[in-house]
């Protein structure tokens, strides 16, 4: 082998070197632009999620701050004495009614009694129901099927564990 061919093995070896050199670097280049682009995504979906959750604790501190001022108020009962039912709406300052925390219960009594409404009452209240109807974003309709012909019925409504009771008896007389 003669001194020019070993030059020319020697410079394509280092040809070729310096190409798989080149390659290999622009394949690091790449995987490593394709790990920041997938970096980068994982951080936009971060912070979006990020500001989601912002601006979710935003509505949660309203509602929280609605909840202390929280108020309801009772529509005028219907009495169905065919079907033996009473029917209330009840509205409240909640923009949306969580059906989850809010329930309602009647209390009986036969006789009208003053200052009748304290928090042992509340043991008495077996029939607590959980919102079925919803009457719009922040009323909703709470109904009573009686059996007794007479007597002075009440409603009380829990709202995360608030209370409110409906101070005038809703009375069923006798036929």
């Amino acid at each position: 082998m003669n001194l020019r061919n070993q030059k020319g093995s020697i410079t394509l070896f280092v040809l070729v070197s310096c190409l798989f050199f080149l390659a290999s670097v622009a394949c690091v280049n790449i995987y490593i632009q394709s790990k920041q682009t997938a970096v980068d995504r994982e951080y936009r979906q971060i912070k979006a999620n990020y500001e989601k959750d912002i601006n979710n604790m935003d509505s949660i501190y309203a509602e929280l701050s609605n909840k202390n001022n929280l108020s309801v108020n009772f529509g005028i009962p219907k009495i169905d004495k065919t079907s033996k039912k009473i029917t209330i709406d009840i509205y409240t300052n909640l923009e949306n009614l969580d059906v989850k925390t809010l329930k309602y219960g009647w209390f009986y009594n036969p006789y009208q009694v003053e200052n009748l409404l304290t928090n042992e009452t509340l043991g008495d209240i077996t029939n607590w129901t959980y919102v079925e109807h919803q009457n719009g974003e922040n009323a909703f309709i709470a109904t009573c099927n009686y059996t007794e012909e007479a007597g002075y019925y009440y409603l009380c409504v829990m709202i995360d564990n608030k209370i409110f009771w409906k101070q005038e008896p809703i009375v069923i007389e006798e036929n």
